[in-house]
């Protein structure tokens, strides 16, 4: 996929990296078009040597990335950049990328460790008062895909804080609450997984690291996610957060 760029508005540069060594998720076009009708200047490369020089960025986004995708130098430069004041926002799959590198998935507290088949789960919005969290907007009912199931009624019924959404919901090989340095945006009640039902379960967060912010997502798996106003206004402001913007 060719690199590409987005300049609507050069307020906030942010360098979008979609490039894996692992599964390769089908949505990644709809992810980059997306982030690109933003209000920001998106340069979209599958080239991890750019992290070598991300200082030039207000925010990295990496979306959708899954095996040994960066070289040692390339996570290096990266947490280097976090911790002296960028911003860095994972979406999905991020955090299944470099699992065994603890400088990488430090950088979002968590390392992916499964996931049931796709469902719903009825998402609460924990930190309702934070910048990222009002968006103003609920998932409208075609932000899931046509081979979505009916939403099962015992999940049906939407609030500004409370509502169905289908998706794969990822597990983490530690659990991703009650972390002191973290604060809890969005968690998942209602889910089956290895024949457990989990409630309260986070499935994105915000940490400060250093002088600089990340904030992590890990809905984002199928296309329709990315036409849907309330994700993306999530990802929005979550950049604009990420990027110290927010005041």
């Amino acid at each position: 996929m060719p690199d590409t760029t987005s300049t609507a508005s050069p307020r906030i540069k942010v360098l979008l990296l979609t490039k894996s060594r692992g599964f390769r998720h089908d949505c990644i076009p709809a992810l980059i078009s997306a982030l690109q009708s933003l209000p920001f200047a998106i340069y979209a490369t599958e080239d991890s040597e750019h992290l070598l020089n991300c200082s030039r960025y207000d925010v990295v986004v990496v979306g959708h990335n899954t095996g040994e995708y960066l070289t040692s130098s390339e996570v290096h430069s990266l947490r280097t950049y976090v911790e002296n004041g960028g911003g860095v926002v994972g979406v999905h799959a991020a955090t299944s990328g470099m699992a065994t590198d603890e400088h990488y998935s430090g950088i979002f507290g968590e390392v992916f460790n499964g996931h049931p088949e796709p469902q719903w789960g009825r998402i609460t919005i924990e930190a309702q008062n934070h910048y990222i969290m009002k968006s103003g907007y609920i998932p409208v009912k075609d932000s899931a895909p046509e081979l979505a199931p009916p939403c099962p009624h015992a999940l049906t019924g939407e609030s500004q804080v409370s509502f169905p959404w289908y998706d794969e919901l990822y597990t983490f090989k530690s659990h991703p609450r009650n972390k002191e340095t973290r604060t809890i945006l969005l968690s998942v009640n209602k889910f089956s997984y290895r024949e457990d039902v989990l409630n309260d379960y986070p499935l994105a967060w915000c940490n400060n690291l250093g002088r600089g912010r990340s904030f992590y997502t890990a809905l984002g798996h199928f296309d329709e996610a990315y036409r849907d106003k309330w994700f993306m206004e999530t990802l929005h402001r979550g950049i604009i957060w990420a990027a110290q913007q927010d005041t």
